[in-house]
């Protein structure tokens, strides 16, 4: 459904402006730094967590409050991935080490939050795409991308 004309509808419900512009630009970034292919599947992969997210939301099998524990862990990553990229930290270890365990955390909340709705499948899917943004190398190499910026930015959005 995910990729669909039908799932794409429901995202285009549901993500804004500033999440597409991110969407846009982390495919970019790692087509810069990794392959087209592999950006592609990035894209396609996020897309179908949230389209199951969504749906998950509208029959009711989880509650916005569900959520609510992720909103501590979404605001850290973003606050973090904003300073970090201001100060040009992420070249520091200690400062990309912070940054992954909140990643872990916010994939285990989310993983808490819908694991008995999904399959495997989606499981590992969720555990591949956040390992892949989660490690020192591809965030050392992305923040200094030139268009990281614009995720930096986004981040910002999200904070207001």
């Amino acid at each position: 459904m995910a990729t669909s004309s039908a799932g794409k509808q429901l995202l285009k419900k549901y993500l804004d402006k500033d999440t597409q512009t991110l969407l846009t630009t982390v495919k970019k970034l790692i087509t810069s730094l990794d392959s087209a292919k592999r950006a592609k599947q990035f894209n396609k992969d996020i897309i179908k967590i949230a389209v199951k997210v969504i749906v998950l939301y509208q029959d009711k099998k989880v509650a916005e409050a569900s959520f609510e524990s992720l909103k501590f862990n979404f605001r850290r990553i973003c606050s973090a991935i904003r300073n970090n990229w201001r100060t040009k930290a992420f070249e520091e270890q200690a400062t990309c080490d912070r940054l992954i365990d909140q990643f872990e955390q916010f994939e285990k909340g989310l993983l808490k939050i819908i694991k008995s709705y999904v399959s495997q499948n989606t499981i590992d899917r969720i555990r591949n795409t956040v390992g892949y943004v989660a490690n020192t190398e591809f965030l050392q190499r992305a923040s200094r991308h030139e268009d990281f910026d614009k995720v930096a930015y986004v981040m910002a959005v999200y904070l207001e």
